[in-house]
């Protein structure tokens, strides 16, 4: 098992728990809010945020077999923080989160923050050369 490999399993463990964390924080906001009929589609829309995982977890597995993978991986994880950014760079030009209460701030930091520190892990994650398994030669994807 690669040495990194922990850590991709660790990122792709966060992505499960951000998507709970957003079903559960905005779903609990939309039932206060009588909006219902919300949560199919809130559903619908953030499930797609699941494919990251599963690429993560396909490259840790086999790193060699999924390379190609990690390139997609990285760009749905730069992806999925732009909203938080842009919501932050409205709430800061607005001295506040538009709409947002100070819970819901805290939760879009929170998630933001965690999103940029895995960005970074991912970009600066090396697989390993499949040529040279016995080396400590990498190959930047």
């Amino acid at each position: 098992m690669n040495r990194l490999t922990p850590a991709l399993l660790a990122i792709a463990l966060w992505q499960i728990l951000r998507f709970v964390i957003l079903c559960v924080f905005f779903l609990t906001r939309i039932a206060e809010a009588d909006g219902r009929e919300a949560v199919p589609w809130f559903l619908l829309f953030g499930a797609g945020s699941l494919v990251v995982p599963a690429g993560l977890v396909l490259v840790a597995i086999d790193p060699h077999k999924y390379a190609p993978l990690l390139g997609l991986m990285r760009l749905g994880k730069a992806l999925e923080l732009l909203p938080g950014v842009a919501l932050l760079g409205i709430g800061v030009s607005q001295r506040h989160l538009p709409t947002l209460g100070n819970s819901t701030s805290l939760v879009v930091v929170g998630i933001a923050l965690f999103d940029l520190i895995f960005l970074v892990i991912l970009l600066s994650y090396k697989l390993p050369c499949a040529s040279c398994a016995n080396t400590e030669e990498t190959i930047d994807e």
